[in-house]
């Protein structure tokens, strides 16, 4: 009996180590294969003048899905890592600190022109439920209702190997009426797409 309730530990401690080498939905072998070099893998999905929606993956070597979520909470370092915030803070959390809501101050540069916006947001975090599970990040920006009509950042983290991969799925659509809007979302569109480079470098998953 003992020995067969040691293979059957065995047999289980296999199949969790199983799980969580499966490719997840969206990383084909080739996605795969890249981000596990290194490489960040962008797949555009759309890109017009008021709107972009692109997916970004890649492979955050030795980091957890725990050290990711602290840092992307961790508001007041984003002016460290982002050249074009110049300050952050937390405006609120929840009990269970699974919701936020920040404050962001940004300068988007024009030609000559600095031009600064305050962009708020609601961040809310869903922990992994067990060591192979998925965890996720979404961010949406919640002021700005007259210029945006949505700015949405979905982030899944899935453990693989010694780290983890990540998916950052950005969408963001500007009012076609607004004046200067194809502005806002090129500025918003190159502040977002070096999220994932910028995050890796930070927890040190880089390869």
């Amino acid at each position: 009996m003992k020995a067969l309730g040691l293979l059957g530990s065995l047999n289980f401690l296999l199949s969790l180590s199983a799980l969580a080498m499966d490719p997840p939905t969206g990383f084909d072998p080739d996605t795969l294969a890249r981000v596990m070099k290194g490489e960040i893998v962008v797949k555009e999905l759309v890109n017009t003048k008021v709107e972009f929606r692109e997916v970004a993956r890649a492979y955050f070597n030795k980091v957890s899905t725990e050290a990711y979520h602290q840092l992307a909470t961790n508001h007041k370092k984003y002016p460290s890592m982002f050249s074009e915030v110049k300050d952050a803070k937390t405006l609120k959390v929840d009990d269970k600190r699974t919701m936020y809501d920040y404050w962001l101050h940004l300068v988007i540069q024009y030609g000559p022109y600095t031009i600064p916006v305050y962009p708020e947001g609601t961040q809310v975090v869903t922990p992994a439920k067990d060591p192979t599970s998925e965890a996720y990040v979404r961010n949406v920006i919640t002021n700005y209702t007259d210029t945006l009509d949505f700015a949405v950042q979905k982030t899944r983290l899935i453990p693989y190997q010694t780290g983890i991969l990540v998916e950052e799925d950005i969408h963001v659509k500007v009012k076609s009426e607004v004046t200067g809007g194809n502005i806002v979302k090129k500025e918003l569109h190159k502040f977002y797409t070096r999220w994932v480079n910028t995050f890796r470098k930070e927890l040190g998953g880089d390869h």
